[in-house]
């Protein structure tokens, strides 16, 4: 039992010691019509996997939009430098990294390859023929979501660091997956993992 609780001490100092490298103000964006149900679920999820990626003390987004308001800042397209010396003075942060959702895409194709796979299957083996009603439009449906994200992250100094990342889903058998959510959700996984490499 005291070697378990010796260890857990141990990576909570390491994790703490992480979280005092840098101070990070994050702000997640629509800049496309998103519900706000959703929008609320990506800056959760960006949230809870910045705090795990980059190491840093991640002030939430909620903050983030109180501190802007109080300093009259608008966060859009560009961010002018004054107002983001005053954001970032009043939030105590060393950096502010914005996540703008830029493209939000969700289609449906028919593959009539597949139909035709399953005619020739049923035509070998009549039993599976019943493939070829609504299980076999199922099959032959395929769902594709495309989602782009833009970074950006500032300093004191301005614009320190951008990059684009789009995430393209459609796998195999993708009615439930292939969603614009999920392909979110891995756009700011990878958006964030290229910026703990940067600040690492």
């Amino acid at each position: 039992m005291g070697k378990r609780w010796l260890l857990t001490g141990a990576v909570v100092l390491l994790l703490w010691s992480g979280l005092e490298a840098a101070t990070l103000g994050l702000m997640v964006q629509a800049g496309v019509g998103l519900p706000p149900r959703v929008l609320q679920q990506l800056q959760t999820y960006a949230f809870q996997r910045c705090v795990a990626v980059t190491g840093c003390q991640v002030i939430p987004p909620y903050r983030v939009r109180e501190a802007a308001r109080s300093e009259g800042v608008f966060l859009g397209a560009s961010v002018p430098q004054k107002g983001l010396e005053r954001l970032l003075g009043r939030l105590g942060a060393d950096y502010l990294l914005v996540l703008r959702v830029t493209r939000w895409e969700e289609r449906w194709d028919f593959r009539a390859e597949r139909a035709l796979v399953l005619v020739g299957l049923g035509a070998l083996d009549p039993t599976l023929g019943n493939l070829l009603g609504p299980v076999g439009l199922l099959v032959s449906l395929e769902r594709e979501a495309e989602v782009t994200v833009l970074l950006r992250l500032f300093g004191k100094e301005g614009l320190l660091y951008s990059d684009v990342v789009t995430i393209h889903d459609a796998p195999i058998f993708s009615w439930f997956s292939a969603t614009p959510l999920n392909a979110a959700e891995k756009a700011l996984e990878i958006s964030l993992l290229k910026l703990s490499q940067m600040l690492g």
